[in-house]
């Protein structure tokens, strides 16, 4: 998915440290929101030089982050990116238009597939590149359900935080209300409760070479 306006991901914690105070908002909520690159010590196959690639992308932006990552965890190196500005209105130029007609980034060119939608993007690269690099779903139905699972949960997620972040930037001034307020901000509390209860069951603290292919996509999961 791609936002047409998505602020660095330290306004967001700040914004979220500021507006949930109960005393089962721990800071491991912030374990969902951090940009987990692949590091030394994991395993690694082979290296393709993905010169037919084109990445769109915007700083800022957990969607293209999601991408980014999945790209490298497959290894797939030399492929063309180009940063834009949201700022400056350039994920609506003619460039993204042509790729995405709804002007939002991420845009993943893959030889003459396009991709707009970053988790479409991920689970494309990995079903291309199952032998190249990491191995992003497991093999075990159990695992793979889990990894389905909260891959479109976190769509949830990321939509019931907009609606309390973006309410004042989308909402013309005459039509907010703060009954609507209320209502997203106690369900975004009741979903971070939800997800909080999740990552007691998983370590997301460090990065192992002995991590499975659940762990790595877990983590490109919850980058968005």
């Amino acid at each position: 998915m791609g936002w047409d306006l998505i602020p660095p991901i330290h306004l967001l914690t700040s914004y979220i440290r500021g507006h949930f105070t109960h005393s089962s908002f721990t800071p491991d909520i912030f374990q969902l929101f951090h940009f987990r690159h692949l590091l030394s010590g994991v395993a690694v196959h082979s290296t393709t030089m993905a010169k037919d690639m084109t990445l769109l992308w915007g700083s800022g932006s957990p969607p293209c982050w999601r991408v980014m990552i999945a790209l490298e965890e497959k290894n797939l190196q030399g492929y063309n990116q180009k940063l834009l500005s949201f700022e400056k209105g350039e994920h609506k130029s003619k460039e993204v238009m042509d790729m995405n007609p709804r002007g939002q980034l991420p845009a993943l060119k893959c030889g003459t597939n396009v991709l707009n939608e970053s988790l479409a993007a991920c689970l494309y690269l990995e079903s291309q590149y199952k032998s190249q690099g990491n191995k992003l779903i497991p093999d075990c139905p159990a695992e793979q359900a889990m990894m389905y699972q909260r891959m479109f949960e976190g769509l949830t997620f990321s939509q019931k935080m907009a609606d309390v972040i973006y309410y004042t930037y989308k909402v013309p001034e005459g039509e907010r209300h703060d009954s609507a307020v209320k209502r997203n901000t106690e369900a975004l509390t009741t979903e971070i409760k939800l997800w909080e209860g999740y990552l007691q069951k998983v370590n997301l603290n460090h990065v192992s070479s002995n991590e499975g292919p659940l762990d790595r996509k877990l983590k490109i999961v919850f980058s968005a």
